[in-house]
């Protein structure tokens, strides 16, 4: 709700609240800053809807944020099947509904 808002919103409370839908140990989690993450996905998608493919998604982070910061739809691919998994749980977890994690290899 406070992303969808626009607020900001703290690395250890994302990270907390991600780690109930199934963190993975050394999934890298903390790789991508949140407010580096708004700011570059909102810059990507210009405010307009469009696509983005996140790959090496890993735990979704990315698209995570950018499913509720901006218009976009978001697809993650990831070679690590349980990390695909956690990213799932993650999405659903934060209700970040323009999002589909998919396991491949990008």
């Amino acid at each position: 709700v406070v992303l969808r808002a626009g607020e900001d919103v703290a690395d250890e409370d994302f990270d907390r609240l991600a780690a109930g839908a199934g963190r993975i140990p050394g999934a890298g989690l903390k790789a991508t800053p949140l407010a580096v993450a708004t700011r570059a996905l909102r810059m990507l998608t210009g405010g307009e809807p469009s696509r983005v493919l996140d790959a090496c998604s890993g735990i979704g982070k990315r698209s995570i944020v950018g499913s509720l910061t901006t218009t976009a739809v978001f697809t993650g691919v990831e070679r690590r099947l349980s990390l695909v998994r956690a990213s799932r749980a993650a999405a659903l977890r934060f209700g970040a509904r323009r999002t589909t994690f998919l396991h491949g290899d990008a």
